[in-house]
């Protein structure tokens, strides 16, 4: 007799085998962000004379997370930036090239603090702009940036020290996101495989999302965005396209930004194993 059973491979059942599988994506030669598993953290004094960006990836492929950021000096760390990476992948045309998509947050509430951007064929993350031009055209490497809600303009002033970044896809092919603030209590924790980002737990609520600035298709309705064709449509969920995430700081010159993140929860396909 054959039994079929769902295998959801979230970050604590690979946490076991992550030395056998998988390979990271890292861009950090300062080594800024420091951590493994679940739980990372940032205490990094920017003194290379320009800003300073670092990405560390996920050893697996997903389809969403739940990450909780914490920034610990968000008063005296400038404009600094921390956020979550998905889609994170080689570039089809240049191998030494990578593509993703970007939510970077801060929480300077005098000052631009929220954008979500999909960039391609980036050769240096450490470039301005990860060396994608700020016009919407091409790099020497075919660099590009897509903004779905632009850094420029766009200010979250009610944004607290400690919040979550959510993203998470859809069946459709796009990908939903939003911030969210508060703690769930011990009975409601926020598992990603099975939450209603329109029906939270106790304690848990919506940040509200710029809604002015939006472009390329972005949509925003009820505080939650949405990122229209990330990947061809499907109709199932065990069919949805899954890439790597990554975490993601940059560091205004001369000066520290201290924080952490958690994966709180990630969003898998459930892979049918037979027996």
């Amino acid at each position: 007799m054959k039994m079929v059973k769902k295998i959801l491979l979230g970050l604590a059942a690979t946490a076991s085998i992550m030395a056998l599988f998988g390979c990271k994506m890292n861009d950090d030669p300062e080594n800024a962000i420091k951590g493994f598993n679940n739980n990372y953290s940032i205490d990094y004094t920017n003194e290379t004379g320009n800003e300073y960006r670092a990405y560390e990836s996920t050893n697996f492929k997903h389809a969403g997370a739940l990450v909780k950021i914490k920034i610990d000096n968000a008063a005296d760390c400038g404009n600094s930036k921390m956020g979550v990476i998905f889609e994170l992948k080689d570039n089809e045309t240049n191998k030494k090239a990578v593509d993703f998509y970007i939510i970077g947050v801060g929480t300077n509430n005098s000052q631009y603090n929220f954008y979500v951007s999909k960039y391609t064929s980036i050769v240096n993350i450490r470039d301005k702009n990860f060396g994608a031009p700020s016009n919407g055209s091409e790099g020497p490497n075919g660099e590009k940036e897509v903004e779905y809600i632009p850094l420029s303009g766009t200010k979250i002033s009610d944004l607290p020290e400690e919040f979550y970044v959510y993203c998470k896809a859809k069946i459709d092919g796009s990908y939903e996101f939003a911030l969210l603030k508060g703690t769930p209590t011990d009975s409601t924790k926020m598992d990603i495989d099975k939450i209603d980002i329109t029906d939270l737990p106790s304690g848990v609520e919506l940040i509200t999302l710029p809604t002015s600035t939006k472009k390329n298709g972005c949509t925003i309705s009820g505080n939650i965005g949405k990122i229209p064709n990330v990947f061809d449509a499907v109709t199932k969920d065990s069919d949805i396209q899954q890439n790597k995430l990554a975490l993601y700081a940059r560091i205004d010159k001369d000066a520290t930004l201290k924080g952490s993140w958690k994966f709180c929860g990630t969003y898998l396909e459930a892979e049918e194993v037979e027996e």
